[in-house]
């Protein structure tokens, strides 16, 4: 994202009001265990790595909004 990176869009999007239940999947192509604590941490509710599979993705948007129903 060219005018700020992923962590600082999931702290701005949970900060807002309106926004703050938004389910987060962060989708990114740095595996490594700090960017994942990062992610959890700014409030992402799911941490993917590149390359994904799009039945993995939607396995956890489903299990999101399974849980945003009941939540």
């Amino acid at each position: 994202m060219p005018q700020f990176d992923g962590l600082t869009a999931i702290r701005r999007i949970k900060a807002h009001p309106r926004a703050a239940q938004t389910r987060l999947i962060l989708l990114t192509g740095y595996p490594q265990k700090a960017v994942e604590r990062g992610a959890l941490n700014a409030g992402a509710d799911r941490f993917l790595t590149k390359p994904c599979v799009p039945e993995e993705l939607e396995r956890h948007v489903k299990e999101l909004g399974r849980r945003g129903l009941s939540a």
